[in-house]
């Protein structure tokens, strides 16, 4: 195997990238032939890709991946919690890191980062507001037969129900608890930084959202999160 290939494939391990400014070295082994040929034999053989924005690359596993993916248990760490979240509460905590990416990244076309920060306060009222419209689209349907969008409903209904909570709260009873355990994994995964009460998205995120939303994703993830009158059945 080659070894260049084996220490790049270390560090994205370790740090999930490589830059040229971090690691020049690394980067100009990345960019020869040999070494590419050498990842790709890892890449396909552990189901991940190496996805390149400008001077930075990155390690993405893939939906099928089943060494770097994670379980609820795995969830229930990066928030630091043990069981006393609720398997219900982990689903909602779940579906507000998605609401929170496509609060910032539902934009058109070549360009899908649509806002450069949101205050904390003003996240939980845009949540907040999704949820009321989720309950009230249940309230309005005729027949919502579909096992999913019960459960969908129920996760708003469940946030709706919430206190708000202190500003520092992390109880999950509480709407400013909630986000905050969702920040912790995210600031950990060197996704957001909070910046005088402000998510505040990483150079990391920016890049790599690209990646995630051009494989035919985007449609569907607008559907699902946009509000749309049957977003609840998809």
């Amino acid at each position: 195997m080659n070894e260049k290939a084996l220490m790049i494939f270390r560090q994205l391990l370790k740090t999930g990238m490589i830059s040229r400014n971090d690691n020049p070295e690394l980067w100009n082994d990345f960019e020869t032939a040999q070494v590419r040929e050498a990842l790709d034999v890892l890449r396909k053989q552990l189901d991940f890709d190496i996805y390149r924005a400008s001077d930075r690359a990155y390690l993405i596993p893939e939906e099928d991946n089943v060494i770097f993916s994670k379980d609820n248990m795995d969830f229930r760490r990066d928030i630091r919690s043990g069981n006393d979240i609720k398997i219900t509460d982990l689903y909602l905590l779940n579906y507000m890191s998605m609401y929170l990416l496509y609060e910032f990244f539902h934009g058109e076309g070549a360009e899908p980062l649509c806002r450069d920060f949101v205050e904390q306060d003003d996240f939980i009222s845009i949540f907040t507001s999704h949820c009321e419209s989720v309950s009230l689209r249940k309230s309005d349907a005729d027949d919502i037969s579909d096992k999913y969008s019960i459960n969908f409903c129920k996760m708003a209904d469940q946030w709706l129900t919430k206190t708000y909570g202190e500003p520092d709260s992390r109880q999950i009873a509480t709407k400013t608890g909630c986000l905050n355990r969702v920040l912790i994994k995210m600031r950990n995964e060197n996704l957001f930084i909070d910046d005088n009460n402000m998510i505040v998205p990483t150079q990391k995120l920016k890049d790599i959202m690209p990646y995630f939303l051009r494989k035919e994703r985007t449609a569907s993830i607008h559907r699902f999160l946009g509000g749309q009158d049957n977003a609840a059945d998809q």
